[in-house]
């Protein structure tokens, strides 16, 4: 059983909302470690973030599970995945249009918080982040532009968490943990580049966004990543 949809609202902290916040509209699940029973524990963290966005997509869909992705990519195992295979996974699926800014480091992540900002304003999905040095996608499902007495903020679902609050609806609980909460700009290491994936809505009347492509052995394709760095990365590394 997967957690339900939800609004980013949920994850906001209504209390605290600002005039600065830019939130992604519409419903979607917050996916992570082993919400739907699958133990990918250690390295399923970038497929988790794709199955929130595909279910910010076509919210009436149940996601692919994490073996059905892997035959998109041609991959089985524990092989993490990055931005690029993402990509790979909305085209096929969907057919979504999703653009790619890369960071040389995350400490150009200021520079364009606006842009974010408007991706969401303009009905753009969740947004996956995948780095170099840092490993651990990231889903963004808001931003926070600060101001003269509050600091830029990103609103984040860390794909990491293993509990049962996202189910039972403990938003506050999730809050408090720091597992689907506001977070400063330096959760982006400067140490390390970073690959940002903005979905954009599918058009109006797309049948894909009812029925999803069957996922097939020729289904399988492999992304190469030429246009920009791959952050897949050798395992046996431990998330903290």
């Amino acid at each position: 059983m997967l957690p339900p949809l939800v609004s980013a609202e949920s994850f906001a902290g209504g209390a605290s909302q600002s005039q600065s916040d830019h939130l992604v509209r519409g419903t979607f699940r917050y996916c992570h470690y082993c919400c739907d029973g699958f133990n990918d524990v250690g390295w399923g963290c970038g497929y988790r973030t794709v199955q929130s966005i595909l279910t910010w997509l076509a919210p009436a869909n149940r996601p692919p599970a994490i073996p059905e992705l892997q035959k998109v990519l041609g991959s089985d195992g524990s092989d993490w995945i990055g931005v690029p295979d993402a990509v790979v996974i909305l085209d096929v699926l969907y057919g979504a249009v999703v653009e790619v800014l890369p960071l040389s480091s995350g400490a150009e992540l200021e520079s364009i918080l606006p842009k974010l900002a408007a991706h969401f304003d303009d009905g753009g999905g969740p947004i996956m982040v995948g780095g170099g040095g840092d490993v651990y996608s990231k889903t963004v499902v808001g931003v926070r532009l600060g101001g003269e007495h509050q600091r830029a903020c990103l609103l984040i679902l860390d794909p990491h968490y293993e509990g049962r609050d996202a189910h039972d609806g403990d938003y506050e609980a999730l809050q408090h943990s720091g597992f689907a909460a506001w977070k400063p700009l330096h959760v982006l290491r400067a140490s390390s580049f970073y690959n940002l994936a903005l979905p954009r809505p599918l058009p109006k009347g797309s049948t894909s966004a009812l029925v999803p492509r069957t996922i097939g052995d020729e289904d399988q394709l492999e992304s190469n990543g030429e246009d920009w760095k791959i952050e897949v990365v050798d395992q046996g590394v431990e998330y903290r």
